[in-house]
């Protein structure tokens, strides 16, 4: 019986320094029935001649270039259209990431064992420390409802990001496009409707690396949201209802918003520019969320003085 097909996408731009290393991982898996779109988005850099160099040495390498360029979000669809209609399951792996050599033979079996999956996760590398863990090592195949359950609770987080996940490919094709590109947060908001219907496998080995250094999405993220604050006040918002209890959704919902409070109050103390209040403005608005101005005047005040407290301290010295 012949191996499922993966088809293997990479969004790419300007990632001449890590790319051989990422092309080199793919091609050096030992699950070797898989299909690979790289899917050039403008780069000004050397990135398309290294691709163009490995489509001549590596029939299972496809190049894509696009006309013009697009915002990340928007090659990160495009890319994810790429997924072959004969193909079992969908990896998208990030150009400046690379992958362990079991990385698709371990997934895909994941996958096999259980039909009712519809994502498969792993341990990664996150530069020098390993996350995405937390859940029982006898364990391989988890309900989508307990899994996002206690992620919004905060007990776990297992998603990563797409470079450390597996989709089947079934449910990338119905998800055209696949990620909201209006999202803070797009792969996880893309793990909580796939999971309403769709069971989580998990292999407990590490089998991706992320680099930190080169994600401009994350870098962005960094700079309005740099403790995930607004983050998970929006999931537990959005998604909080699907998978909580009435009580466990208010109490999520009272800590998100308490945290949230808390980060914009120490922004405040802070002085970040006007960007920053306009980010925050125009996407609370969106979720249908008002800031109260009592409790952010408490939590300002409480801010006020932990920094004078610290102050006060670091005089004492």
């Amino acid at each position: 019986m012949s191996e499922p097909l993966v088809s293997v996408v990479i969004p790419l731009y300007n990632c001449e320094p890590y790319l051989r290393q990422c092309l080199d991982s793919v091609r050096a898996q030992s699950y070797e029935n898989f299909r690979c779109t790289v899917v050039n988005n403008c780069s000004t850099d050397g990135s398309l001649e290294i691709c163009r160099e490995y489509e001549r040495l590596d029939s299972r390498i496809v190049v894509e270039n696009n006309a013009e360029f697009l915002p990340q979000l928007a090659n990160m669809n495009r890319a994810m259209s790429f997924a072959s209609k004969d193909s079992a399951y969908c990896k998208m792996v990030l150009a400046d990431d690379w992958l362990f050599p079991s990385c698709l033979r371990e997934m895909v079996a994941a996958g096999e064992r259980d039909p009712r999956v519809g994502i498969v996760s792993a341990y990664r590398l996150d530069e020098r420390s390993v996350n995405c863990d937390g859940l029982p090592f006898q364990t391989s195949a988890f309900s989508g409802a307990a899994i996002c359950r206690s992620t919004l609770k905060g007990e776990i987080f297992v998603f990563g990001s797409p470079h450390t996940l597996l989709f089947r490919s079934s449910i990338v094709l119905a998800r055209q496009p696949f990620f909201n590109e209006r999202a803070l947060h797009a792969d996880g908001e893309a793990c909580y409707e796939i999971l309403k219907h769709h069971d989580l496998g998990f292999v407990h080995q590490v089998l991706t690396f992320t680099r930190r250094e080169n994600e401009s999405l994350t870098k962005y993220r960094w700079t309005v949201d740099s403790e995930h604050c607004l983050d998970r006040l929006t999931m537990v918002t959005k998604y909080g209802q699907d998978f909580l209890d009435e009580q466990e959704y208010r109490e999520c919902l009272r800590d998100a918003e308490t945290r949230y409070l808390q980060f914009l109050a120490r922004a405040k103390l802070e002085r970040r520019k006007q960007e920053f209040w306009d980010f925050h403005h125009e996407w609370t608005k969106a979720l249908g969320y008002e800031v109260p101005r009592l409790k952010l005047g408490k939590q300002l005040g409480i801010a006020a003085v932990k920094t004078a407290l610290k102050q006060l301290k670091s005089r004492a010295r």
